[in-house]
């Protein structure tokens, strides 16, 4: 799905700005002397420590934001199928299928680059999107 990117933009800059500055404070390190050599090691090491807890919060973020989308969506618009569910699962499958048959199956995972969010299907489509579009959620199929 495209999108703008401000999101993702912004998050590799972040990211490259890091990735300069444990540079600069990891060479600092090495050719400093004294207390000099120790203050770089500490601000080193206070990065490195820093960026793991900003990693850690959005990998909970986004695993928060997997399960708030699990449950039963009732589709309205997929092919040869009026009274199609899709089901997305805990374990990042989902399966669309009616009463009598299972139309299709797959893993699904949920993209947030700061300007959308969305849902991704391994076929290809988007959840609310096309053949994927739903009337209504309920509630999660199997926590």
């Amino acid at each position: 799905m495209d999108t703008s990117g401000i999101g993702e933009l912004i998050y590799f800059i972040l990211n490259g700005l890091v990735v300069l500055t444990g540079t600069i404070l990891l060479y600092k390190v090495f050719t400093s002397t004294g207390n000099r050599k120790s203050g770089f090691g500490f601000l080193l090491i206070l990065l490195i420590v820093v960026y793991g807890v900003w990693w850690k919060i959005g990998n909970n973020f986004k695993a928060k934001a997997d399960t708030e989308h699990i449950g039963t969506y009732q589709l309205i618009r997929f092919p040869s199928c009026s009274d199609c569910i899709l089901e997305l699962q805990a374990d990042n499958r989902y399966e669309v299928r009616n009463t009598n048959r299972t139309f299709e199956t797959g893993t699904w995972s949920y993209f947030d680059n700061g300007d959308i969010a969305y849902i991704q299907l391994s076929s290809g489509g988007y959840l609310g999107l096309n053949e994927y579009e739903y009337r209504e959620r309920q509630g999660p199929a199997h926590l």
